[in-house]
């Protein structure tokens, strides 16, 4: 027997929608979270995730455990500074946006975040047009991208293995002895 199914109605499609797309994650670490109020309403309207770390050892140890699509690392932190943070950081924000911010200008500061990959260097206070200049990131891009060079570069050093135990064996006259070996296996594989 079969059922009439009512097709989802727009609240429902709206709602699935957003299932499937994450909302981009945001690290914020600033001594001063409130400076950050403005982005209250994107918050609220999940269009964001916004997690606020008050001191750089706080956003490392969360660094370890989740992934953040942009990184806004303040210049000056309680525990120490926000380059040296980027410092211990920098495996952690691979295909993760940057944005240095400081209380005030300083051309040196700007230099330092430039040096450090930040796609923007902004002085206080925040401002909602600062999310509207970011792009998320195709993380997923950047990890098939990864992979694809990986899978290269462990074919290339099986070649090289290949190509090394052949010399070795010619020079030791052991040579027809390579059929039974695996290795000789393996370099027919890789020289096909």
């Amino acid at each position: 027997m079969r059922q009439n199914i009512n097709p989802p109605t727009n609240e429902v499609r709206q709602k699935m929608h957003r299932s499937i797309t994450r909302p981009p994650t945001i690290f914020v670490v600033d001594s001063k979270p409130i400076d950050y109020r403005v982005f209250t309403p994107m918050i609220e309207a999940g269009e964001v995730n916004i997690e606020f770390f008050t001191a750089g050892k706080k956003a490392i140890r969360a660094a370890d455990h989740s992934v953040a699509d942009l990184w806004m690392v303040n210049t000056d932190l309680p525990d120490m500074s926000g380059f040296d943070l980027l410092e211990m950081l920098e495996i952690f924000r691979e295909g993760a946006g940057l944005y240095v911010v400081s209380e005030e200008y300083n051309e040196e500061h700007e230099r330092q975040a430039l040096n450090y990959g930040a796609s923007q260097y902004v002085c206080k206070p925040p401002q909602i047009y600062w999310l509207g200049q970011w792009r998320r990131p195709k993380r997923l891009a950047h990890q098939k991208t990864y992979r694809r060079k990986l899978e290269e570069v462990r074919k290339k050093g099986e070649r090289l293995l290949c190509q090394a135990a052949e010399t070795v064996a010619q020079w030791s006259g052991l040579y027809a002895l390579l059929p039974e070996l695996a290795v000789h296996r393996r370099l027919k594989k890789v020289s096909n």
